[in-house]
Formats: C-alpha cells, structure tokens, sequence
C-alpha cells in the first residue's frame, strides 16, 4: 500500500506480486534508507570520536569491524577526574530519575482536575496499573540496561534502547552502544525508524533466525553464501554482517496485522548485508508501536541526533587539564631528577653539543658545572614553581565537576555538613536547581519515559496483566506523570506559591482583625492574590460556600450567647 517515503517525499509502493518481486522491493527500499541515514550521521561521528578518546573509549562502535577496545587509549588518560566526575553524573541522574527502591512513574488522566480521578474506582484502577508497570520493570533487565542509556545519553547526547516481549519476563530491554546504529524522525521530531548494522557468526545466525522450537535446521531464508558456509562445519564461527531495520510499515494493514504481525505499523526486518544475491530476510516482524526509544540532548526539531550534552562541553576543560598534568609532571620530574653536568675526569656523559636540559641528560664541562664540584645539578627549579599549575589542574578539575552537575546531585543526597540545612536553604537550592535539571528530566520524558509507560500499559492491558479501562474514563486521554525525586524537586516551586498563598490568607485575617480596615475586601485580596500566584481555584470556598459558612458561625456564637 502507498507511503509517504521521508527521505525522498516520494510515494513508494510495495508490488503485491510473487514473494521474491515483494521481497525485493523491499529490500532495495531499505537499502536506499540505510544509505540515506548514513550518510546523515556522518557529521556526527568526528564529534563522537572527540569525545571518545577523551572520555570513554567503550560507547562509541563506529565500525563494526574494529569492536572492543580501542587501541589508542592506551597511554591518553593522565587523570581519572574526570571519568569520575561523569560516573557521578550518571548516578545522580539514575537515582533521581529511575530509583528502583521506589515507584518513579505513575499513570493518570491527562485532565488533571477532571472530578472523575476523585472516583475511587479510577484512583484505584491508576494505582494497580502503575504498581504492575513498576513491577514488571523490576523483575526485566531495564535496571540493568538504562545505565547504558543514561551514560550514552551524558557523554554523545543520544541513546536508544529497544523494548520487546520477553518470554520469561514480559519485556526485555536491549540498550545499543552509540555509533552502531542510524535513526531519522517523523514530522514531530519523534524516532520512528532504526537501523543496525552488527556481526553474527554463522553458528549464531543458524541458531536465531533458521532453528525452531524442535531444533529442525531450515536455511530457506539464508543467502546462498551463509548455506555453504554452514555446510561446512569449519566456517561455522566465522563472522556474517546483519543488518536490522525498523521502520514505518509501507504495508500496513490492520485487519492482516491480526494474524501476521508482519503487515503491523511497524516493520522490523533482518537481513544479511554482503553476498545477499536472493535478497532474501532473515526475519520479518512487527509491532503495533515503535519499540525503540531515543532520548537525546540538546537537539534541534531537524536533528536526529542530539547536538550538544555535557560530553560535548567539557571536552575544552579536559583537554586544559591534560596539558596541565603534562607540564606539572615534566617540571616535577625535572625538580627531581634534574639534568647533570660534570668535570671530564667524572667520564661518560656528553661533550661540545651543547648543554642538556632534559631530566637525567649528563654534560661534560671541565672544571664542573659551577667550577667548585665537579658533578652537580646544571640548574635547579624553585618547587614553588609548581603550585600556579596544580591550582589551575584543580580549575579545571572544578569546571568538569560543575559541568557535569555533581554540586547539585550531591544536594539530592546526604548532606555532609554537621548541621542540616534549613527549609530557606533547601528552598533556595531547589529554585536554583530546577533551571539546570528541568532540562535533563524534559529530554528524557518526552523521547523515552512517556512513550516506554504507555507501550507498555497497552502490552499489560493486551495480554490481560490489568483489566481494562473503567467505562468512565472510556474516550479520555491517558497521562503519565513522573514523580521520582528529581521530579517532585522541580515542583517545589508549586508548594513555594502554596506557602506563599497560605501567608497571604493569614495576614489578611490579622489585617482584618484589626480596626479601621473595614474598607478593605478580604475576599478580593485573597482572590486576586491566589491568582497571581497561579494557585488553583479549589483551594478557595466559592461566595456560596463561604456565605453559608459565615451564617452557621454566626449562629453558633449566638448560641454561646
């Protein structure tokens, strides 16, 4: 059926014709993707590398071929400081967005003050489906797999992680190392097509995608190259390049989706990359939602990939601190071990080129280097000297820290100091921590959390985990809400107008009590400053409520009269 090709703004159509025509078409039309999208990464990976080589060398897979560690980090990391710092980036960000000791996502109406969240059948109906949702992901690899996405996501300003069912634990979650995989955006900005490149060797390609349930072997979808080479038993462990492919279904139809997930929304496809002279796949599948999720950065509606994180910042004061430790450790080197010079008579050393400067560099001068010893230090360096380098190490050092926000997470932990601090403090604190961290919880929500939850509650209400929906909410909008830590922090400034509101009300009525205020409208002041405040209005008795109120207070101090 027609689609709307994103790349090329063309129509493209898959023939309804014999298997091996559709099969092609396909297969040409996913290479003509994949070139695309390579192409498209390609001003990323020099950034990538950058930050690589400077501050982790496992992430970034730019070529499947050279997989494992790099070569060239050998001898680049002078200092771990910064390693550190960005490892207490990803904690913090773990620990106040994805706490495993506690619920962090809950499920409600989009409508937050609609009367029906009062009824105890839908709070309920919210809170089973929640705890279900947590606990799924407690018993899943997503624990194990999110500090993947989370240090991709700090370093390269991008991640992607894939949720799929899981047999032994509902869903299973598989997070892709950066540089391995391409993904483009539909017209929202929103991932909705992925593609991996990856190696197998034949062994694991026969036993994923040619093996069944009983065992029984059939290679009809493999290439004629991988059949040959698994009928023989010696090139069983060499290496196959697959590619995986995940994109917007070009035959999608509901009503065959029913019986064949391959006809699904999306299509998720394998096929082997070189020496696929049938064009045949490996596999073909689908799902009802796009099962892989792209938190990102920085990043433009346009980008698809995010363009700037805290890898990307403090790649200049790492570099600075480099240098640095460089220069501290050749001037402690030379204060230790300083070049000698030394009378003929002493013998060895070096003559008539001059004098030597470098550490353990012995020059012969007759009469020794100040005419009294005969061997001696030329020159001896005021240790001094060093101090200026060291502070500017440790400004470096405290730029990488600010960077990657450790001041502000170790405010979410223990406080150190012998005396706690007071609500002013914390308040104050918080207020100036929202404006850093309110960006770091947006990006996540709207590319991964939001999307995660509600596939899942749609997989948990398919397969009969929660029951479904109460006929009063039937046609309302489902919302999920964060409420880890570092969520409810941002909303501090919520309870801030509260408390604000609270102590306006009591200083009206200690105003009102007093004479010669009877011109002033209490009502009014606190109606208008409850608006200012953006407070809601059910906070405050209607003139209905607070007339009858008034009259039963009335009464009762006549009664006591």
């Amino acid at each position: 059926m027609p689609h709307n090709d994103p790349f090329t703004m063309t129509r493209t159509i898959i023939r309804k014709g014999p298997m091996d025509q559709r099969e092609l078409d396909k297969w040409v039309l996913m290479e003509q993707l994949r070139s695309r999208m390579m192409s498209d990464r390609s001003p990323y990976d020099a950034l990538w590398a950058d930050i690589q080589s400077l501050i982790d060398p496992h992430m970034v897979i730019n070529n499947m071929y050279q997989a494992g560690f790099p070569s060239f980090v050998s001898d680049l990391f002078l200092s771990s400081e910064h390693v550190l710092a960005f490892d207490d980036l990803d904690s913090g960000l773990q620990e106040g967005i994805f706490p495993a000791y506690q619920s962090w996502a809950r499920y409600g109406m989009l409508d937050e003050e609609s009367p029906l969240m009062e009824k105890p059948e839908v709070w309920s109906y919210f809170h089973t489906a929640s705890r279900q949702a947590q606990g799924i992901l407690l018993n899943s690899n997503f624990y194990q797999q999110i500090p993947v996405v989370l240090r991709s996501v700090s370093r390269f300003a991008t991640g992607a992680i894939m949720m799929e069912r899981d047999e032994e634990c509902f869903v299973r979650f598989t997070a892709f190392p950066i540089g391995s995989y391409f993904i483009s955006n539909n017209n929202r900005g929103v991932t909705d097509t992925f593609c991996r490149m990856y190696r197998m060797t034949a062994r694991q390609v026969v036993e994923e995608f040619c093996t069944n349930d009983k065992g029984e072997v059939n290679l009809d979808n493999c290439s004629v190259a991988l059949q040959l080479q698994w009928n023989d038993p010696k090139r069983h462990e060499e290496w196959v390049d697959i590619v995986m492919f995940l994109f917007p279904n070009p035959e999608f139809d509901s009503f065959r989706a029913r019986y064949n997930s391959k006809y699904a929304r999306y299509s998720l496809n394998y096929y082997e990359m070189a020496n696929n002279i049938g064009h045949k796949m490996l596999r073909e599948e689908g799902f009802s939602y796009f099962p892989v999720y792209c938190p990102k950065g920085f990043h433009q509606p346009t980008d698809a990939y995010g363009v700037e994180c805290q890898g990307s910042k403090a790649r200049a004061p790492i570099r600075r601190m480099f240098k640095s430790i460089q220069m501290w450790l050749l001037s402690a080197q030379k204060l230790l071990e300083p070049p000698m010079g030394a009378d003929p008579s002493v013998g060895g050393g070096v003559s008539n080129n001059g004098v030597g400067t470098t550490p353990n560099f012995l020059t012969m001068i007759p009469g020794g280097p100040d005419g009294n010893k005969k061997f001696a230090p030329i020159y001896q360096l005021d240790p001094a000297m060093l101090k200026p380098v060291q502070e500017y190490i440790d400004k470096c050092i405290d730029e990488i820290r600010r960077i990657c926000l450790n001041d502000v997470f170790r405010r979410f932990g223990n406080d150190d100091r012998n005396t706690p601090p007071t609500a002013t403090e914390v308040l104050q604190r918080v207020q100036e921590d929202s404006r850093v961290l309110g960006p770091q919880l947006g990006s996540y929500n709207f590319d991964f959390i939001s999307r995660m939850m509600h596939d899942l509650y749609y997989l948990m209400v398919e397969d009969r985990i929660i029951p479904p929906a109460p006929k009063e909410i039937h046609g309302e909008s489902m919302k999920v809400e964060v409420i880890s830590r570092l969520a409810i922090a941002l909303k501090q400034s919520d309870i801030n107008a509260l408390n604000a509101g609270l102590g306006l009300a009591g200083q009206v009525a200690q105003i009102k009590a007093q004479p010669g205020t009877e011109r002033i409208n209490g009502d009014e002041a606190l109606d208008y400053g409850f608006k200012l405040l953006n407070l809601t209005p059910k906070l405050l008795y209607s003139e209905e409520q607070v007339a009858k109120i008034r009259q039963k207070m009335n009464q009762m101090q006549q009664q006591k009269q």
